[in-house]
C-alpha cells in the first residue's frame, strides 16, 4: 500500500483556504443568494467592481440603462443590488416581484425609496453623503420624520413670491450661459465651430446658479479661467468619490 505524503508550507496552505473561500464566495452569489433569481451580467452577479468602474467613468446611468434594455425591468447589476426600471411593475404581477418582496419581508428591511406609504430610504446609501459628522439634510436625511420636519422648514424658501425674488439672479446666469453659446457660432454658418458639451455646460450653469442663491455670491465657474476650472474639476472628482462610496461603502473605509 503506497502511502501519498505532501509537504505543505504556510503559503502553500494560505493559497489553498484563499481559493476555497473564493470558490465558496462565486458559488454562493451565483446560486445561493437570495438576489440570484435576478437576471443581470455574469461579472456583476459576482463582484461590485463593474458598478465601481461606471461610476468612476460617471456614465453609470447610461449602462444601467443599457442592462435593462438587454434583461428587462429587473436587472442584478451587483450582488447585493436589483435595479428595477418601471415603477408599475411594483403595483403588478412578476416572478421576480414576488422574489424580491419575499426577500424584503423575510430580512424585515423596507429598503426601496419611493412615493407609497410605508417606504424609506436605504441608511446605507445616503450616510456617505454625511461629510459634516451630525449634520443632517432633505438630501441625505433617512429618517421620514427628519425629512418631513426639515422639508417643512423649505417650503416657504419655495413659495410664489420667494421664487419671484430669486428670478433675477437665475435670469442672469442663463443669459451668460446664452451669451457663450451664441459666441460659438460663427457670424457666416448656422452652426458651431467646434463641438458643444451641453451635458457639461449646463452643469456649469447649475452650479453658478445654486452657490449664488446659497452663499449669495457668484464663483465665476461660467469665466472658465484656470481657477474656477480647478476648482470645478476638484469639485466633480470628490462628488465622484462620493458617488463611487455610496455603492460600495467598502471603497470609503479603504479610501478613508
Amino acid at each position: 500500500m503506497a502511502l501519498l505524503h505532501f509537504n505543505l508550507h504556510t503559503t502553500d496552505i494560505i493559497w489553498i483556504v484563499f481559493a476555497v473561500a473564493l470558490t465558496s464566495v462565486c458559488i454562493f452569489r451565483l446560486w445561493v443568494h437570495r438576489a440570484s433569481e435576478f437576471p443581470g451580467p455574469f461579472l456583476c452577479r459576482l463582484t461590485g467592481l463593474p458598478v465601481l468602474y461606471h461610476a468612476w467613468r460617471g456614465d453609470l446611468p447610461r449602462y444601467l440603462h443599457a442592462l435593462h434594455k438587454e434583461y428587462g425591468d429587473f436587472v442584478r447589476y451587483s450582488p447585493n443590488h436589483v435595479s428595477i426600471r418601471n415603477s408599475d411593475v411594483w403595483e403588478g404581477n412578476s416572478g421576480y416581484l414576488d422574489s424580491l418582496k419575499r426577500w424584503l419581508q423575510t430580512n424585515h428591511r423596507p429598503d426601496i425609496y419611493g412615493f407609497h406609504k410605508n417606504v424609506s430610504k436605504f441608511e446605507g446609501t445616503y450616510a456617505p453623503f454625511r461629510i459634516a459628522r451630525g449634520f443632517t439634510s432633505t438630501w441625505n436625511t433617512s429618517d421620514v420624520e427628519s425629512h418631513r420636519a426639515k422639508r417643512k422648514l423649505l417650503n416657504k424658501c419655495f413659495s410664489e413670491q420667494a421664487l419671484d425674488g430669486y428670478s433675477e439672479s437665475i435670469t442672469v446666469h442663463v443669459d451668460k450661459f446664452m451669451e457663450q453659446l451664441f459666441q460659438a457660432y460663427s457670424a457666416q454658418e448656422s452652426r458651431t465651430r467646434d463641438p458643444i458639451n451641453f451635458a457639461y455646460k449646463s452643469d456649469v450653469v447649475a452650479r453658478e446658479i445654486i452657490t449664488s442663491l446659497v452663499s449669495g455670491q457668484t464663483w465665476g465657474f461660467q469665466t472658465a479661467d484656470t481657477e474656477t476650472t480647478n476648482l470645478l474639476a476638484n469639485i466633480r472628482a470628490f462628488e465622484r468619490k462620493l458617488y463611487m462610496v455610496h455603492l460600495k461603502p467598502l471603497y470609503g473605509s479603504i479610501l478613508v
